[in-house]
């Protein structure tokens, strides 16, 4: 039987080597470098300039690394195609530009779900789904093009390649696992990140009529004060609404407990001033009532 080699891929993380070190250290013929970038303003010259280094060291086999989620903040939830699509575009580039004797064996697609393991959750998977279908659809066509839009829309029942306009069509949810959960991660994502809600305590009204002055020392307007109570209300009932319709998808495809950090990450920072709000209300009610 002929005898297998095994290479290791070896992550490259910027550290500059010179190529005389490189041959130095004895992993010529051990590792395949992988070049990680996963930014959409990649810089195709200096990328191919690194991989023609490795090239005149001896390790000429070398692998690049993309991605489709978990790149663009520690807790994003929904993911941008567009970003992403440029980076795999960006590596397109870096693969036409290098020279016959740089062997490019491939493009590793990452889509992390975690910075690190005690970071907190990054894009959930199904709603990466539109953007891992069109940076694949992008590598194998060579660009994102009209077909390879189309090829992802129509595969996936959906009105375009951003999950964020999900929630434009319905469509069977065979053509798309995890779609209720994407569509409902996109509707809460952009209620908890509204100004009306996210900014509440610090509106004109919350300021001028509800201040920790005002409820320290209970000096309230009854008429104001129930209307501010009366929004806060609303914003709490049209988030939990969401965030139940939300747990209950989540749960059918991750374990309780990421459904609960999911909730307790994203949500609670935004509803917990509302909370306070009713709680001072109530208290302010309770003491200048006869």
């Amino acid at each position: 039987m002929a005898e297998h080699q095994h290479h290791h891929v070896g992550r490259h993380d910027e550290r500059e080597m010179s190529p005389e070190t490189l041959k130095a250290s004895g992993l010529v013929g051990l590792v395949q470098p992988m070049l990680w970038d996963y930014t959409p303003n990649l810089d195709v010259e200096k990328t191919v300039s690194l991989l023609e280094k490795y090239c005149s060291a001896g390790l000429s086999d070398v692998w690049a690394a993309s991605s489709f989620k978990g790149s663009t903040c520690v807790h994003t939830c929904v993911p941008s195609t567009q970003r992403h699509l440029e980076n795999h575009e960006r590596w397109l580039q870096v693969a036409a530009s290098v020279s016959a004797a740089v062997h490019l064996q491939g493009i590793a697609l990452t889509g992390w779900q975690r910075y690190d393991h005690l970071s907190v959750l990054c894009e959930l998977m199904p709603a990466a789904l539109p953007s891992l279908a069109a940076c694949l659809q992008t590598l194998i066509l060579g660009q994102f093009s009209a077909e390879a839009q189309r090829h992802v829309t129509e595969r996936l029942g959906i009105p375009s390649v951003e999950v964020e306009d999900i929630g434009r069509t319905s469509a069977d949810d065979s053509l798309f696992p995890g779609r209720r959960l994407a569509e409902l991660t996109v509707e809460l994502n952009a209620l908890l990140n509204s100004d009306d809600i996210r900014f509440f305590d610090n509106n004109m009204y919350v300021r001028g009529w509800f201040s920790p002055f005002h409820r320290q020392r209970k000096m309230v307007t009854s008429l104001i004060t129930r209307q501010i109570h009366s929004q806060a209300s609303t914003y709490l009932a049209t988030i939990q609404e969401k965030v139940e319709a939300l747990k209950e998808e989540m749960v059918r495809l991750y374990p309780d407990s990421t459904a609960e950090e999911w909730i307790e990450e994203h949500v609670s920072p935004v509803a917990a001033p509302l909370q306070r709000i009713m709680e001072d209300f109530s208290a302010c009610v309770t003491e200048t009532q006869p």
